[in-house]
């Protein structure tokens, strides 16, 4: 997902995933249940990818970290937490995790993103079905749980959990109301129920903005994760039932005119003067700096940029992507869970590490999540009791999912080659056509 989820990116990357399995596979046993009575006192190692990836000192998202660290300390008396942060760029996070799985320097708990970049690394995960089972309540009380198993399929609990969902994922519009007044333009509706602004309205929008000299929309595309997102999204407008399906079976391909024309509408907002004129070149999150400065009226991001937002907050609306498609999906979106905690098989203390995964995805921490993080949680009691309208707005737009976010139902190692193919192709260097085969070409050599 692109990295505004915070991150992504490369086919070096790519090919230590497919070492990474082979490594992983050799290493084989079976996942050791969760023992009876109290794990004995230890200092566990947590690695934070992910959104947590920016857990950084004096951010909110340390914050949550903490006081979940604190919790964790006052149940286990004698334990301690270690916190390492996994780079936020996809390309090293996924070289570094690669390497601990190959030397089986592993930690004991990860927080990673969802879908293929949690199985990715199944061979090397520990499945928590009995954890789970022997946990009363757990299953119950989270929601999107098929993110965080084998196949991005739960069964029900029967299938193969490898990892425990965190938050809600979706990519949404921000906008600055005061530049929307400013230049005359009526904002797009704020009611996920609603439906989208169309494409036209969109570039008529973009129109009035340039008429009025601000720059319409604030694109941050160097490591081509915002034109992932919006792909992901606008492709949804194309797709009809059974499209998702094959797609994952690779019988709808990259090279579908659905696939093709959803990217040459997001490639026409920069031919039409309608993204900041270094879109290809800005960094995605140094780019949302030129929202809170006032310097252009649209952003493409997540619920989780609530912090970074936190002092325009008034000045701020949320609304649904704007569609270009007019397929039978053309008022909803994509979504998922965003993020994941796993225990790797060669965890010294996996039965410490799960007391830890309990308290950071309990209610508790599912509604620090919200203030803190602006993530929709997974846990269904805190998700009940949202308040915050980002928050809220974010949970309304997850209930209007079609289908997955289309870079973490492809492989992890196709991903991370989607990534650039997309922002040569939003930045001109390559024709929509041209980045699409070469990603399905990637994709066709893949191992099975």
């Amino acid at each position: 997902m692109g990295a505004s989820r915070v991150m992504r990116g490369g086919r070096l990357a790519a090919l230590a995933i497919a070492a990474l399995v082979a490594v992983t596979a050799c290493g084989g046993g079976a996942s050791p249940s969760p023992s009876s009575g109290k794990p004995a006192p230890a200092t566990i190692e947590v690695w934070l990818g992910g959104i947590l990836t920016t857990s950084t000192p004096g951010t909110p998202y340390e914050t949550w970290v903490n006081n979940i660290i604190k919790r964790f300390k006052e149940a286990n008396p004698g334990s301690d937490v270690k916190i390492s942060l996994l780079p936020s760029n996809n390309d090293q996070l996924a070289a570094q995790v690669q390497a601990a799985f190959a030397s089986k320097k592993v930690p004991d708990v990860m927080m990673l993103y969802g879908g293929s970049y949690t199985t990715a690394y199944q061979d090397g995960l520990l499945r928590l079905n009995d954890y789970v089972n022997k946990t009363p309540g757990f299953w119950d009380q989270m929601t999107l749980w098929d993110w965080g198993c084998t196949e991005i399929d739960c069964k029900g609990g029967k299938g193969e959990i490898i990892g425990v969902p965190v938050d809600q994922y979706v990519f949404i519009f921000w906008y600055r109301k005061d530049l929307f007044e400013q230049a005359g333009v009526t904002p797009p509706p704020s009611d996920p129920k609603a439906n989208p602004w169309s494409w036209n309205d969109f570039l008529a929008a973009c129109d009035k903005f340039k008429a009025a000299g601000i720059t319409p929309m604030i694109y941050g595309d160097r490591d081509g994760y915002t034109t992932s997102n919006m792909l992901t999204t606008n492709v949804v407008s194309y797709f009809g039932e059974g499209d998702q399906a094959k797609f994952v079976k690779n019988e709808l391909k990259f090279t579908d005119p659905k696939i093709v024309d959803a990217l040459k509408a997001i490639i026409s907002l920069r031919e039409k003067g309608c993204v900041s004129a270094d879109a290809s070149t800005r960094e995605q999150l140094d780019s949302a700096n030129d929202i809170i400065a006032g310097k252009g009226a649209m952003f493409e991001g997540q619920p989780q940029f609530l912090p970074y937002f936190k002092d325009i907050r008034d000045k701020l609306g949320v609304a649904l992507i704007p569609m270009s498609g007019s397929g039978p999906f053309k008022n909803d979106t994509s979504a998922m869970a965003g993020d994941t905690w796993v225990i790797p098989k060669d965890s010294k203390n996996p039965g410490l590490a799960w007391e830890f995964i309990k308290l950071a995805s309990d209610q508790v921490a599912g509604e620090e999540m919200m203030p803190l993080l602006g993530s929709p949680p997974c846990n269904k009691a805190a998700a009940a009791k949202v308040e915050d309208p980002v928050v809220k707005f974010g949970l309304g737009a997850v209930e209007k999912q079609k289908m997955g976010i289309l870079d973490v139902i492809m492989s992890q190692a196709t991903a991370l080659n989607w990534y650039r193919e997309l922002q040569q192709a939003f930045a001109g260097t390559k024709s929509a056509e041209d980045a699409l085969a070469a990603i399905q070409e990637f994709r066709d050599q893949e191992a099975p």
